[in-house]
């Protein structure tokens, strides 16, 4: 049917509604869309959005554990009991000749042996120069990968945190990645995670008073383990000398250190005996090497943390307070009584959150040992004292202590906002302020009780509002007010699993003014399946479709350089295959790199390529291309005057990408079949970066519709549209 009037043209262009429902589709912007799906808004253009690569996977440590015993012969085999083997991390001893792996599997004996040893499945052999005697026990240590095919399965464990260690002294940063069992820390000139092991940990300061003592260290029961097999080689130093076990629980004696000292590797406690009491300027410290998992969280326990003083302390709501120095881990004790204080007795099991706030450490929601346990934990903040964040003794004056919101609610989550911290409860919003008082330091005020949060680790800090996620929407608060955000999609918390907001996380990215939003899905997903992308300039919606279990920030510690452009270099790709400007700010020094955590121990980086790579070491999930969809509200430009419409084609404004292909479906009136279905490449002339392409649709109808999907190994943008259409006569209702 051909219009009796001329087209007349109908721009639709600086995208600024994105994702929107919260209108009827044909009362809606024209420039909205629902769904907006793997795609976003950004300087009002419509964007395709990026796929991701493979970061880093997750690497774990056996070190010091039995693989065989010596029998009087030379020639010694087996199988590691978990595998693949990371390449050149092998080692073996028998106390007097050691082996070390050159990288190809191959194994060298410090006298002259050899051996060999295969990543893929574990196999070892090892051939001695002389003959190990009977009863000897023979040990090994290496990195291995915990990965789906890793032996004995499963120990394919979600990435529940990604955190920056930061020396605010020194500038220095490290990447730390954490699963539910162990952590890695990102080795910035192999780009690999290499795991963390290595405790050095403080177990006593002397009082000139005790002269024995057993000291909890926190790492309790960390490994399975045999009588008689060490999981870990304890050194114990007063600064003067240094004790270790002897593989059987017995610590050696030497200067003040007396016979008697013992270490409980199912317990992972400590005995020390002295021979005078140490002074009070004596400090005790052990070193060890964990063997095993050390964390005990499932994949709800995601963690927080926060950096002070050189040092970064992680919390999952599950295990004790763990600390990272940039080189060691340690679990200090944290008491809240001035008994404990001297004894270096631990009082704090866990807790959800930790803060730094007023040059005191804030221990959020904390799980108080027996019998300092309170019935006001959950509504509870403990602080420590100035400058001295393991000091929270609550008893003698000056130190720490504890105060508790007036409320039945749990703390949920919190964020600072100016100077102050916005608390948000299970059915209400309160401020932790400072008072300026040092006797009474901090005080709780209520903001509202008519909202509700439900994602301990889904809340957001901006410059003028925090934002938090709940069972009644997504909530802003600006220190005085909280008010639902998410009007443009007031339904879309909906299609959050209603039962498992704990799940959902959440992570700002200033490089393209986002902030992603990780949720399961209703009705019946476990773990996080979609993504909710929020553009906090623009204030627009989209979802991706990514799975995720949380996110976390990177920050590039040197320039890219012509050298990292070659395969088996950092880039993994040469100069010429690079799909991006090498000299892009996002290569450069110190530029953030937004990184999201895997539901099988691999981090990705994202925003990276026009695929997905979910893993690339299993070919049929490499290179995965994904489709989008995004759905227009129904146009008619004459319905102010009651006419149909004659709408006969479109115009494309874009950006040249020829490898983009968009299928393009039309639909009419209120039909879910497509009226026509179109095909646009996005390619152009060589002399110009956009071009413009028109595609004919000759439909008469009420509405137009129009979807457009593709799944081509190409992103794209659309910089504008125009509609060209005429009315063609009267609309009457049927």
């Amino acid at each position: 049917m051909s219009s009796s009037t001329p087209y007349k043209p109908f721009l639709i262009s600086e995208f600024k509604s994105g994702l929107f429902n919260y209108l009827e589709p044909w009362i809606r912007p024209v420039e909205a869309f629902d769904p907006l799906s793997n795609a976003f808004i950004y300087r009002g253009t419509l964007n395709k959005r990026s796929g991701f690569t493979t970061f880093g996977r997750m690497a774990y440590c056996d070190n010091g554990i039995q693989i065989a015993v010596g029998d009087g012969g030379v020639n010694y085999s087996g199988t590691l009991a978990t595998f693949p083997i990371r390449a050149g991390s092998f080692t073996a001893t028998n106390g007097v000749e050691s082996f070390t792996d050159n990288g190809l599997g191959v194994l060298t004996g410090s006298a002259g042996g050899s051996g060999t040893i295969n990543y893929t499945t574990g196999a070892w052999t090892l051939i001695f120069n002389a003959a190990v005697g009977g009863g000897v026990i023979i040990r090994a240590g290496y990195t291995y990968i915990p990965t789906r095919t890793t032996t004995p399965a499963p120990l394919a464990r979600p990435i529940m945190g990604l955190k920056q260690w930061v020396d605010e002294s020194t500038n220095q940063r490290k990447l730390l990645a954490m699963d539910t069992r162990r952590a890695s820390v990102y080795n910035d000139s192999t780009k690999v995670f290499d795991p963390l092991c290595s405790v050095s940990q403080q177990l006593w300061q002397g009082d000139a008073v005790t002269v024995a003592i057993t000291i909890a260290t926190g790492w309790v029961a960390v490994a399975p383990y045999t009588q008689g097999i060490a999981p870990y080689s304890v050194s114990v130093t007063d600064g003067t000398s240094t004790i270790v076990d002897d593989g059987i629980g017995n610590l050696s004696a030497a200067g003040n250190f007396a016979a008697g000292g013992t270490v409980n590797y199912a317990t992972g406690a400590i005995g020390l005996a002295f021979a005078v009491a140490p002074a009070t300027t004596v400090s005790i410290t052990a070193t060890f090497d964990l063997v095993g998992d050390y964390f005990t969280g499932t994949n709800s326990n995601f963690f927080n943390a926060i950096n002070w003083l050189g040092l970064m302390y992680m919390v999952n709501n599950v295990d004790r307070i763990t600390r990272y120095n940039g080189l060691d881990l340690d679990r200090p004790p944290f008491p809240i009584t001035q008994a404990n204080r001297i004894t270096f007795t631990n009082d704090i099991l866990t807790c959800l959150d930790i803060d730094v706030y007023k040059n005191r450490l804030l221990v959020q929601r904390p799980l108080v040992a027996s019998p300092n346990s309170a019935p006001s934990d959950n509504q509870s903040i403990r602080f420590s004292a100035i400058q001295n964040p393991t000091n929270l003794v609550a008893d003698v004056a000056g130190n720490g202590g504890e105060t508790s919101a007036p409320t039945d609610d749990f703390i949920q989550s919190s964020e600072f906002l100016r100077d102050q911290l916005i608390v948000g409860f299970t059915n209400s919003t309160w401020t932790f302020r400072f008072t300026g008082s040092a006797f009474d330091p901090f005080r709780w005020d209520k903001i509202n009780n008519t909202k509700s949060v439900n994602a301990p680790y889904g809340t957001i800090p901006y410059d003028e509002r925090i934002t938090m996620m709940g069972s009644k929407g997504l909530l802003a608060c600006d220190g005085v007010n909280v008010q639902r955000y998410d009007t443009q999609i007031i339904d879309q918390f909906l299609e959050i699993n209603q039962s498992r907001f704990f799940q959902c996380f959440g992570q700002r990215f200033d490089s393209l003014n986002q902030t992603w939003m990780l949720f399961p899905e209703e009705p019946n997903t476990e773990l996080s399946n979609k993504v909710l992308v929020y553009n906090f300039i623009e204030n627009v919606w989209s979802v991706y479709d990514i799975l995720l279990s949380c996110l976390g920030l990177y920050f590039t510690t040197e320039d890219v350089t012509w050298d990292d452009f070659a395969v088996g270099q950092p880039m993994q790709s040469t100069w010429e295959q690079a799909e991006f400007q090498w000299n892009s700010y996002l290569l450069q020094d110190n530029s953030p790199t937004l990184l999201g955590g895997g539901q099988t121990g691999i981090v990705y980086q994202m925003n990276q390529g026009d695929v997905d790579n979910p893993d690339d070491t299993n070919p049929a999930e490499t290179d995965v291309p994904y489709n989008c969809s995004i759905t227009s509200t129904r146009w008619n430009p004459f319905l102010t005057l009651g006419q149909k419409v004659q709408f006969g084609y479109i115009d494309f404004y874009y950006q040249i990408n020829e490898e983009a292909v968009l299928t393009l479906d039309f639909f009419g009136d209120n039909s879910s079949a497509p009226y026509t279905t179109r095909t646009l490449t996005l390619d152009g002339p060589n002399t110009s970066d956009v071009h413009t392409k028109r595609i004919y649709i000759n439909i008469n109808s009420q509405f137009l519709r129009m979807n457009i999907s593709s799944s081509s190994e190409a992103v794209f943008k659309i910089i504008g549209m125009i509609l060209w259409a005429s009315p063609s006569g009267r609309w009457t209702p049927k």
